[in-house]
């Protein structure tokens, strides 16, 4: 992860994003979490069409406020510096087992649908042919809190009897990115990574083996103490963006691949069976739990 810059650069960005618009100083503020994974000021640029097309649509005005891992994100919710994030799926089951944050919406994926897969990629010229190729081979994971690329990757290879074991190597990366990457520099024969990763790197040297069933995505969060007007305004404007509104559509696109096709309705429920998951394998994807 890149680190944080000082906080007063950070207030100096801000400021000088919101001096273009001195009316918005007026609303009340609502601080938006987001992860760091890319530097901090592209991290800015890719949010700041979604700070704005709020600060437009609802009584409030919006600021970023980034955390520097998935689990920092979530620990901005819990102690109430942001009132909204989108914590990834590395921070996802820490903010609703741990902290009780609260489900409001759920991006759709290219089909329309509110869901995601883990898979498997190696590199396009690979012997690799299956799942059970893998054994002896080196294998790299996303973070080792993340759902699609660490705990629902575990749960694919169980299926095939499959155990940290029978690999020569395995090694965890910050990010899917990171991840898919080192199969990319020979360093790995395969990874587990979220789809849209894998199916954004099909054209760049690798190839998809197999995925897991499938997962719902990874929604944003609200505080349980985010007063429900709030809430409810962010959740209404999230759910007015349609793809297929060309100034929609600019605001979707400048943010992460997994948020270019709007947003669906979400609650707790909808992760029932990945926070059983969790709570059965606390916090021990890829690590012990998953070596016996």
């Amino acid at each position: 992860m890149y680190r944080k810059l000082p906080l007063a650069v950070f207030v100096m960005v801000l400021a000088g994003l919101l001096a273009v618009a001195p009316c918005r100083a007026e609303k009340p503020l609502v601080r938006f979490g987001a992860t760091l994974y890319s530097q901090p000021i592209t991290m800015f640029e890719r949010y700041q069409p979604l700070m704005d097309y709020l600060t437009e649509n609802t009584p409030y005005r919006f600021e970023l406020v980034l955390g520097e891992d998935y689990l920092e994100t979530a620990r901005l919710l819990k102690e109430g510096k942001v009132e909204i994030a989108a914590v990834g799926d590395g921070g996802l089951a820490k903010a609703v087992l741990g902290y009780g944050m609260v489900p409001i919406v759920k991006p759709r994926n290219d089909k329309g649908r509110p869901v995601y897969r883990s898979c498997l990629v190696v590199p396009v010229d690979s012997p690799i042919r299956s799942v059970r190729d893998l054994r002896g081979k080196r294998v790299a994971f996303a973070y080792r809190h993340s759902i699609s690329g660490n705990l629902f990757a575990w749960k694919l290879l169980s299926q095939y009897g499959m155990k940290g074991s029978d690999f020569s190597d395995m090694e965890t990366h910050k990010t899917h990115g990171e991840a898919l990457a080192s199969v990319l520099r020979g360093e790995h024969d395969a990874a587990f990574v979220r789809e849209a990763t894998a199916l954004h790197h099909l054209k760049r040297g690798v190839r998809m083996i197999a995925c897991s069933e499938e997962i719902p995505s990874v929604p944003l969060l609200a505080r349980p103490a985010t007063p429900k007007e709030v809430v409810a305004q962010v959740t209404a404007a999230l759910l007015k963006l349609d793809p297929a509104n060309p100034r929609h559509r600019a605001v979707l696109k400048s943010l992460d691949r997994e948020f270019h096709n709007g947003f669906v309705p979400a609650s707790r429920g909808d992760y029932r069976e990945v926070l059983s998951l969790y709570a059965r394998k606390p916090y021990g994807c890829g690590m012990e739990c998953h070596r016996r």
